[in-house]
């Protein structure tokens, strides 16, 4: 059986929330729905397994408009999401 991380669920959720607010307001069509699904996830007693970080993933999708995104949003909101984890410990 696998090891259970703790910090991983809420180090993916943190990251989540970096990339919202890092994504052009035009691009995120429900940022209300985005931020209720991470809350979700941050709860959830099972969000160490693969499963919830799945769910996760198909409630953002249909948040953001990815049509509208740009090669440079993305490496932003990825670089962003580098830096902050740089801040974390991972002891």
């Amino acid at each position: 059986m696998a090891k259970r991380s703790k910090r991983l669920p809420q180090m993916i959720a943190r990251g989540f929330e970096i990339i919202l607010k890092s994504i052009p307001a035009d691009a995120l069509v429900n940022q209300t729905g985005a931020e209720e699904a991470i809350q979700r996830y941050r709860v959830r007693p099972d969000n160490h397994l693969t499963s919830a970080f799945s769910d996760l993933l198909q409630e953002i999708n249909p948040c953001i408009d990815s049509k509208k995104l740009q090669e440079a949003d993305v490496d932003i909101a990825l670089l962003q999401v580098k830096a902050d984890l740089k801040s974390w410990s991972f002891q």
